[in-house]
């Protein structure tokens, strides 16, 4: 695929953030075919051609990306490369760029202490400031904007999604639910953001995770299901922490089959209208699993 990649600066009120900007130069509905005859059939899902769909022009639907406590290393790259091979303009802010990144991460311990020290209303204004971003370009269909976060990047996908009603979309893959302790740092967990989520909601979670227990994410499903939110909790059995970082593993296959579907759904296809939000097609089961 021909594309352009771009090292560019979002500005916030206190630092110009770092960021990767990722746009598809493919015409988007020629895309959508290849990919979907590209795409094989994984544990029972498949991605159609979506006939008929419209880039807008020269307007493409858009993401922000937020990187896992590992900062902006390969295999978050990676990911958005994979996501804008799917259509999709990226924006990767880093979101170290006022704390540095994480000394040590060789330890579940480590990468606690780190993730408990992080001001989150400091990261939550710089991935909204990603938002703005994206949604003054030229290029980008503003009805159709989402955002994804991986590892710890999720739970801040989750607590940005709550606080701008321009995003279409709020994926959440892996990220802590509840905080041990709050502080002047966490004053309030990522579960108490969902009341306020306004656009369709996918989590997926790994299945032996120790730092995650099946509780966390039962109360997660609980808290969403409460708030009649709409889209879908996957967890994925046996999977081990960040499973998503290891391409070779059948539930990494899973997961992306499973997103580009709930991408392609939620976002990708996704037709601005005046029909009130309730007007959703799955009325009969707004979360599945």
């Amino acid at each position: 695929m021909i594309s352009t990649v771009q090292n560019v600066v979002i500005p916030t009120k206190s630092l110009d953030i770092p960021a990767v900007l990722l746009v598809p130069q493919t015409p988007l509905p020629t895309l959508i075919e290849a990919v979907a005859a590209d795409t094989p059939n994984v544990d029972g899902v498949e991605v159609a051609p979506a006939a008929g769909a419209q880039s807008n022009g020269t307007k493409f639907p858009a993401l922000v990306v937020l990187h896992d406590i590992y900062g902006l290393d390969e295999a978050t790259h990676e990911a958005a490369q994979r996501l804008r091979d799917l259509g999709y303009i990226t924006i990767t802010p880093d979101l170290y760029a006022h704390s540095g990144a994480p000394k040590d991460t060789s330890s579940d311990k480590a990468i606690l202490s780190f993730m408990l020290a992080l001001d989150d209303s400091r990261l939550i204004s710089d991935a909204l400031a990603a938002v703005q971003w994206l949604a003054q370009r030229e290029d980008v269909d503003t009805t159709r904007i989402g955002i994804i976060g991986w590892g710890s990047g999720g739970a801040y996908a989750l607590m940005a999604g709550s606080c701008d009603g321009r995003l279409r979309t709020v994926i959440d893959i892996g990220g802590h639910i509840t905080y041990p302790v709050l502080t002047a740092q966490k004053p309030g967990s990522p579960l108490n953001f969902v009341a306020d989520l306004e656009g369709t909601f996918m989590g997926a979670f790994a299945g032996s995770d120790p730092t995650l227990p099946k509780s966390e994410i039962e109360r997660l499903i609980a808290r969403l299901t409460e708030h009649d939110k709409r889209g879908e909790v996957k967890v994925y059995p046996d999977a081990p922490p960040r499973f998503w970082r290891d391409p070779a593993l059948p539930q990494t296959a899973q997961l992306w089959r499973r997103l580009e579907n709930f991408l392609k759904d939620n976002l990708l296809e996704f037709e601005a209208s005046d029909e009130p939000i309730e007007d959703y097609p799955n009325e009969d089961a707004r979360l599945y699993a």
